[in-house]
């Protein structure tokens, strides 16, 4: 039985979630002549993302779901300025970023606007929490394609199949592995070879900022490191608390690489040596082999809450809970000592 939202987290200390929503029967209603959709979801995630007080990891718009890795930060929120909140509120309303048009956002149409609503009663109350909840996040990407979709198609009806899922992902390497599992969506569903092909992606869109860079640099051979300007930076989502640095932007591309090229027939063999050492990055109790094994193994990412044993118990614990369903095999007993890494049968 599905459990109420505040219930799947600390709603004061929210950790990173692994949200998915699916089309109504999951029927390809972003697909076969509609990828025009992605491309809009895709903006009002960027859109969002500036605005709310939610931080996003990774995505991937699929013809018939979307997934979201994002973290809501409600305690950011608090902090907002009434001006920013204005500026959200407008932003989830109209679609429109008045930071990028100064013009606009000092014209006396939008001010007039802008400024009855703050005289309002408790609004400005209202939409803070709002903004830093995961909730209107997913509401406030979901429902307006629904309605530009159905206007499109000339129907009434619901366009998404129910609430959507969120996952709790409650320590580093399961973030990471969330992460490169919504990147490798499109691949693993045959629409793309190639990460940097895979449309509609986080993954797409971090390479792309980092050739930006690498052309703008004046050493091609030695690009820079970019932050995305909306997605939160990859090493900024894999450190941890014990002084560890995380993982480079170009170590976490080599993870998804090297994770997506073993589904491949013509790729055979052993978990390539840095592969392995990125993996065991992630976590000193990770097994590489067991961890890739997880990665290509269907809904092996299910369950009430992702993350090691101890994790999960503190977890079960916080909800009233003996146990918690998890069917990922991420920390599994870690084989015979070895000098070379395991070959996955």
């Amino acid at each position: 039985m599905r459990q109420p939202r505040e219930r799947q987290f600390d709603p004061s200390t929210p950790p990173w979630l692994h949200c998915i929503s699916r089309c109504v029967r999951r029927a390809l209603l972003c697909g076969e002549g509609y990828e025009h959709r992605k491309r809009w979801i895709e903006r009002r995630l960027a859109l969002l993302a500036r605005h709310c007080a939610v931080q996003v990891g990774a995505y991937a718009i699929m013809s018939n779901h979307l997934h979201v890795v994002l973290r809501p930060r409600p305690q950011e929120a608090v902090s907002f300025s009434d001006e920013q909140v204005l500026r959200a509120w407008w932003a989830l309303r109209e679609n429109e970023d008045l930071d990028v048009d100064p013009a606009r956002a000092a014209s006396p149409e939008v001010r007039g606007i802008l400024e009855a609503r703050a005289q309002e009663d408790g609004f400005l109350a209202r939409w803070r929490a709002r903004l830093g909840s995961v909730s209107w996040f997913m509401k406030a990407v979901k429902e307006p394609l629904s309605r530009l979709a159905n206007r499109e198609d000339d129907c009434t009806g619901a366009f998404w199949e129910g609430r959507f899922r969120s996952i709790p992902l409650l320590d580093t390497a399961a973030i990471t592995t969330c992460m490169v599992y919504v990147d490798l969506n499109p691949i693993r569903a045959q629409l793309a070879t190639t990460p940097e092909t895979s449309a509609y992606t986080s993954v797409k869109a971090r390479i792309e900022a980092r050739q930006s860079a690498a052309a703008s640099s004046r050493s091609p051979t030695s690009p820079a490191q970019p932050e995305h300007p909306w997605l939160t930076p990859i090493t900024a989502i894999t450190s941890s608390r014990k002084g560890d640095p995380g993982l480079s932007l170009d170590e976490y591309l080599k993870l998804v690489d090297g994770v997506g090229r073993r589904g491949r027939a013509d790729k055979p063999g052993s978990i390539p040596a840095d592969l392995t050492a990125i993996i065991q990055r992630l976590d000193a109790e990770l097994v590489p082999g067991e961890w890739v094994r997880s990665m290509l193994t269907p809904r092996s990412l299910g369950g009430s809450a992702l993350g090691k044993l101890g994790s999960l118990a503190s977890e079960a614990k916080r909800r009233g809970m003996q146990w918690l369903q998890d069917r990922c095999r991420l920390f599994a007993p870690a084989p015979p000592t070895s000098t070379t890494p395991s070959a996955i049968q």
